[in-house]
């Protein structure tokens, strides 16, 4: 079993090393009570999305420097036109942990590219079917069929994946390093649709491209940075006006980290930089960063930790399949109607879950 798993990795490009997870083959099993407390928790997340954008749009046109400044940190002037236009992506990635009060939030992604292909990939090593349409599937269903993907070279871990993707949308893909010759700016030129509009550093002649092109094409995840900052999910409970009622029983109790904020007492709590990623830039129960981030001027958050737990998971060990209890993250990706659209699960003896060596990666089936 292992030797055709790997052959179907070496065909997806996945023969490096570095690619290398704990393989399961018969996928991560859900129940119909799973599946339904998950399509509750995708319909908060994205009416809590859609809030959130609209406060930062208001933010903004309204003059409260004070959270577009929040929300907007790192966000380029000439992106401001585009991350300012109504409308969530195309797929909201939303990573979700079993705990022992059921699936609960951890982390929202308005601007993640990086998931697009895994499920796809995971279902392909192990000839799994999938509970949702696909990813591939809505995109191409909301006319974003033979989108342009550009590849910022810190991505470069993930290119089988986008290229995966990008094969079942009949797209093309554009590294960086590449980018600014006269080929590649005649395809963004040319391109029916956008994948998403990477942050660059420097200027030139494609990114001007790029940016035109954005304006005038749909554009499946547009650089709404703000939606992908960590300072978001503290709103609910920054503003008083700001709605917590859905996005509550889902989201853990969230604060700015700044001079005069109520501290976590007697609670696990994790302290997130609002600019992070996977593990990177995560602190539980770190005493000295928290105290270390507190400024006047937030850059990071704390929030409670759910009481995360096991489930039971098979994956291939020695060359056979062995059952153990381990800590699960599912990422669902979310379209704007509210509807979960794909999924993928890792698994992890380590409480903040991130895929590696020692970690399952597979997809749910249904019981």
């Amino acid at each position: 079993m292992r030797e055709k798993i790997l052959d179907r990795a070496f065909g997806v490009g996945l023969e490096d090393e570095k690619y290398r997870f704990l393989f399961g083959p018969e996928g991560f099993v859900i129940t119909n009570r799973d599946l339904e407390e998950l399509r509750r928790l995708a319909r908060a997340a994205v009416v809590f999305m859609n809030d959130a954008d609209r406060w930062y749009r208001e933010a903004v046109t309204g003059g409260n420097s004070h959270w577009s400044s929040i929300l907007g940190r790192q966000i380029p002037k000439k992106y401001l036109p585009l991350a300012v236009r109504p409308g969530l992506p195309r797929t909201l990635m939303v990573d979700t942990v079993w705990t022992e009060a059921g699936w609960r939030i951890v982390e929202l992604d308005a601007t993640n590219r990086n998931g697009l292909g895994y499920p796809m990939v995971l279902r392909h090593l192990y000839n799994l079917p999938n509970i949702w349409k696909g990813n591939d599937a809505e995109w191409r269903e909301a006319g974003l069929g033979g989108a342009v993907q550009v590849m910022m070279n810190y991505h470069r871990y993930y290119e089988p994946y986008y290229r995966h993707f990008l094969a079942a949308l009949g797209g093309t893909l554009i590294r960086e390093l590449e980018a600014d010759g006269e080929e590649e700016c005649e395809v963004i030129t040319r391109a029916p649709a956008v994948l998403d509009v990477p942050v660059f550093m420097r200027q030139g002649e494609f990114l001007s491209a790029l940016l035109e092109r954005a304006a005038e094409v749909p554009v499946g995840i547009p650089p709404k940075h703000h939606l992908a900052s960590k300072a978001v999910q503290a709103l609910p409970w920054e503003e008083e006006q700001f709605p917590v009622n859905g996005i509550g029983e889902f989201l853990a109790v969230t604060r700015l980290l700044r001079n005069g904020t109520e501290l976590p007492v007697g609670t696990d709590f994790f302290v997130k930089l609002f600019q992070s990623g996977g593990a990177h830039g995560t602190f539980r129960n770190d005493i000295a960063k928290l105290e270390e981030l507190r400024s006047r001027r937030p850059q990071a958050i704390w929030q409670e930790a759910w009481p995360i737990a096991r489930r039971r998971i098979k994956y291939l060990e020695d060359g056979g399949l062995v059952e153990a209890q381990k800590f699960i993250r599912l990422s669902i990706y979310v379209n704007p109607e509210g509807e979960i659209v794909d999924a993928d699960v890792t698994a992890s003896d380590q409480n903040i879950v991130h895929g590696g060596r020692q970690s399952v990666m597979t997809v749910p089936v249904l019981t």
